[in-house]
């Protein structure tokens, strides 16, 4: 690969991070990086203190998710 390809390749990933306490904003942010569904708090009494860690790698989505409540989670 020529250096002009490898730099291309290097300005197509995109990372980002994001961190809440709102189960609604929690919500957008996996429907706006993963796909449409839904995110509930299974414990309503705990406070959600949500982190995701997002790479995009063109077409390629990868992340870590973590919330400090238990949360039930599925596609639509």
């Amino acid at each position: 690969m020529s250096s002009e390809g490898a730099g291309a390749a290097v300005d197509a990933v995109r990372r980002y991070s994001f961190r809440t306490t709102d189960v609604d904003e929690a919500r957008a942010a996996v429907d706006a990086t993963y796909y449409a569904g839904f995110l509930d708090l299974l414990a309503p009494a705990r406070s959600l203190d949500a982190r995701f860690d997002v790479v995009r790698l063109g077409p390629l989505t990868v992340g870590d998710l973590s919330c400090g409540a238990p949360v039930g989670a599925e596609p639509s």
